[in-house]
């Protein structure tokens, strides 16, 4: 007969309810039990001699709590000074007559009399403060102070008119051969000015200066990527808008369409359409050196102004030019 398993904590159905004196029934009950028995038996194992020591109930013998330390009481912090100590003597002083004055306010909280003594203001001796040294002094230990050690701000160069500055712009995307046409020496030697080293910068250059026109440009070169890649040239076009606001531009620096017709006379692939690049709006250009197997891509920013004729003119605010070896 093939072993059953039974559910021995369901309750009988009163239809089905045994009886009590079925030896059958017996027999099943003892035969069921020595079943379960030889299975525990197999997977636990057999009782040991004598069967298991009976282990008297008992509570867990815990460590007494501990105690935490009693902290100090803090005393309210000193209210920040209005002038300055001119000696250590004088500071020295200053620091033990605050820690006195916070003993005798801790006293008379317990002390009635002291409380009622505490509501008369009581005149307070102030420690004597040092004489300033001599004006020659004075001017030494000026001169012996820490250096400003913040950028200073580039020089800015004499004024050009918008027309050769385009014309640089124009020369300078031209002269693109090899990875190192990127680097500060050949936009110095194009524009014919020295970049000043720029500290907010990686490794970045820059040079600044306006047109007659009465705005202002800017040219730097800088390591966006790792220092041993080609640098970033970026070239900025102030068109009176400023960053991060809803202002509209009111005046025009560069005309668009004919510098972008003059990239493409050079060799420059323009794009499809202009793209949005995180505020700005941008036109892509790039061009291949097949013979050193490197390409350069010019970003132009571009912004539109209303006309009189009802097409919006394109200007530009901006070139971002980098480059690199081509895929093989």
């Amino acid at each position: 007969m093939a072993e059953q398993d039974h559910d021995y904590n369901a309750a009988p159905s009163p239809g089905l309810r045994p009886n009590r004196n079925d030896p059958l029934h017996d027999l099943q009950l003892q035969r069921d039990l020595d079943v379960i028995n030889s299975r525990n038996a197999r997977e636990l194992g057999l009782l040991p001699p004598g069967g298991l020591a009976v282990q008297s109930k008992r509570k867990p013998l815990l460590p007494p709590a501990a105690v935490p330390p009693a902290s100090p009481e803090l005393h309210p912090p000193h209210e920040e000074m209005t002038m300055q100590w001119k000696s250590a003597v004088a500071m020295a002083a200053l620091a033990t007559s605050g820690s006195l004055a916070a003993c005798e306010a801790n006293e008379s909280r317990t002390d009635p009399q002291a409380m009622a003594e505490s509501e008369v203001p009581a005149r307070v001796e102030m420690p004597p403060v040092a004489a300033l040294p001599p004006a020659e002094n004075r001017a030494t230990a000026q001169s012996t102070a820490p250096a400003d050690t913040r950028a200073p701000e580039p020089e800015r160069g004499p004024a050009i008119p918008a027309a050769q500055l385009r014309r640089q712009i124009l020369a300078l995307l031209a002269s693109f051969q090899t990875l190192e046409d990127l680097e500060r020496g050949n936009v110095e030697k194009v524009f014919g000015v020295q970049l000043q080293r720029n500290l907010k910068m990686t490794e970045g250059y820059e040079y600044k200066a306006s047109t007659t026109e009465g705005w202002n440009y800017s040219v730097s070169v800088d390591k966006l990527d790792r220092l041993n890649q080609p640098s970033t040239i970026l070239i900025g076009l102030d068109h009176g808008v400023e960053p991060f606001s809803n202002q509209e531009p009111t005046y025009c620096t560069l005309e668009f369409e004919p510098l972008a017709k003059e990239l493409v006379a050079m060799g420059y692939e323009q794009g499809m359409r202009a793209y949005k690049r995180g505020r700005n709006m941008m036109w892509g250009f790039g061009r291949d050196s097949s013979t050193h197997k490197v390409g350069f891509g010019v970003g132009v920013i571009i912004y539109t102004l209303p006309s009189d004729s009802g097409v919006p003119q394109t200007c530009i605010g901006g070139f971002d030019i980098g480059g690199g070896p081509l895929d093989e």
